[in-house]
């Protein structure tokens, strides 16, 4: 592995080839531990990455869903604004939780069930899944969908 680095912190410009051990050495201050951050930096972004990528779809699904399910819910029968909030990040959050616990889910059809059945046993009372609500929101999970392939 070769690494070049140019004009960062305290050095001027370096070409590290990493072969089997490789000592780096020199004077205080001259970036040691600069090459050690940018290594660690750089090896930690790629530090379980698939499931950084499935928490970024599943933060994305929940995000869009609890916007339909505000956009179903008459507005002016909630005591305020505050507490609405609050509602939205909490189901957000309990959405986003219950996608990391099915780890059963392979298509958009497979998030609905989740979402239908958080609808029904969570939110029973507050939410009714109408057909509007339904079609709405299958419709952006296929579109969520497509976008990761």
């Amino acid at each position: 592995m070769r690494l070049q680095i140019k004009n960062f912190v305290a050095i001027r410009e370096a070409d590290i080839h990493f072969d089997g051990i490789t000592v780096i050495a020199g004077e205080n201050n001259a970036g040691k531990s600069t090459v050690g951050k940018i290594l660690f930096s750089f090896f930690n972004g790629f530090y379980d990455m698939q499931e950084k990528i499935q928490s970024n779809r599943w933060q994305a699904i929940s995000n869009k869903v609890s916007q339909d399910i505000d956009e179903s819910i008459d507005i002016a029968s909630q005591p305020s604004v505050r507490l609405l909030n609050r509602a939205r990040w909490t189901r957000k959050q309990d959405l986003q939780s219950r996608f990391v616990r099915s780890r059963q889910i392979s298509n958009a059809q497979d998030c609905f069930n989740v979402v239908e059945e958080y609808i029904k046993t969570s939110l029973k009372g507050q939410v009714v899944l109408s057909d509007d609500l339904r079609e709405t929101i299958k419709k952006d999970l296929y579109r969520i969908q497509e976008r990761w392939h």
